[in-house]
């Protein structure tokens, strides 16, 4: 019974915005095909300038585009445990503009056995208080299946890179899970 009104709500909350939408003149979302994807308000990478090879230093640049009036642009790194912090702020704020990218550079010593996450965290702040927020990361570390890597072509004059999958258990396998 429950999942029925929670159903029933979510159709009325489309139905109203969509009657929002129309009345205020702001088109709709559609959903069709061949209609172009919905924009984000902030777009991030992350982007390695150096090759991510087991116990050397790595440097690394995030950039941020806001969609919307923005004021300022707050980076923070978060490493994992066993990423060590090489060079440059764990925090920054910096001025930014609608439209206009914003850089933020670090370096981390990439971890010389296993995998330990590198996570940023951006916010951008504009006019009457408006905050986005999203986050970037990656992996770190030696990964033997990803090491083992092919980059294929796509069949569609692009390419793709193939990984080596991880050997599933089953509870016939002897793990009960």
């Amino acid at each position: 019974m429950g999942r029925r009104v929670a159903l029933a709500l979510f159709v009325l909350c489309l139905a109203f915005q969509h009657a929002a939408a129309a009345t205020s003149g702001v088109p709709s979302p559609t959903l069709s095909r061949g209609a172009p994807a919905p924009q984000p308000p902030l777009e991030v990478t992350l982007l390695p300038l150096d090759p991510l090879r087991p116990g050397h230093v790595a440097r690394f640049r995030v950039t941020a585009v806001a969609r919307f009036p923005v004021e300022q642009i707050q980076f923070e790194a978060r490493p994992g445990s066993r990423v060590g912090w090489y060079a440059g702020s764990r925090t920054l704020t910096r001025r930014a503009q609608r439209n206009l990218s914003t850089d933020y550079d670090f370096a981390v010593r990439v971890p010389s056995t296993g995998l330990s996450p590198l996570y940023v965290r951006i916010a951008a702040s504009g006019p009457g208080g408006v905050v986005w927020k999203r986050g970037v990361g990656m992996g770190l570390g030696s990964n033997p299946r990803a090491e083992r890597a092919r980059t294929l072509p796509d069949g569609r004059g692009g390419k793709v890179l193939q990984f080596e999958a991880a050997p599933v258990s089953t509870p016939a396998d002897g793990d009960d899970r």
